[in-house]
């Protein structure tokens, strides 16, 4: 498969086919970001969106954190939301500045570099984030976030990009 980091609105038929997918799965458009939000997407050997995740790069929190994934519904349990969340995984790893996609400033680079990959699951979702390597983190609250949008039983999950300290 190919992925695009980030999908804008003028790449016509790829923007299509993620509303397509997006619509699909959660009823409303990714292609409607919020501001700091990106699109990526992963193309199928014919050049057709087959997956797409919103996320953001949150350089205050360390974290890259995925909104929204969704595969299409003719190319499920094929393996490719795993794909799709080892690309993510590869872009939070990357020097802060290209996984953001912004220029160097003049400033220093503090803190540049992501410590997790972040999301809220799904219940019917969970297993999948934790066959990835993503664990439940259920003491973390979804605190002075707007909860409008929160699904009972949705579940914080982390992937650690750190290497584990041996105790």
């Amino acid at each position: 498969p190919t992925f695009v980091q980030s999908v804008t609105a003028s790449m016509g038929h790829v923007a299509a086919q993620v509303r397509a997918i997006s619509l699909e799965a959660f009823e409303e458009d990714a292609m409607q970001t919020r501001r700091g939000e990106r699109v990526a997407a992963m193309l199928g050997s014919d050049g057709q969106v087959v997956a797409y995740a919103s996320y953001a790069v949150r350089p205050q929190s360390a974290s890259l954190n995925i909104n929204k994934l969704a595969v299409a519904w003719v190319h499920r349990r094929k393996g490719l939301g795993r794909g799709l969340i080892r690309f993510l995984i590869q872009l939070a790893k990357q020097p802060a500045q290209k996984a953001v996609g912004q220029r160097k400033s003049g400033g220093g680079s503090r803190g540049s570099t992501l410590e997790v990959v972040c999301l809220s699951s799904l219940p019917t979702a969970v297993m999948f984030y934790a066959a990835c390597g993503f664990r439940e983190d259920r003491n973390v609250g979804f605190g002075s976030q707007d909860t409008s949008e929160l699904i009972e039983g949705q579940v914080y999950m982390e992937y650690s990009l750190r290497k584990r300290q041996r105790k």
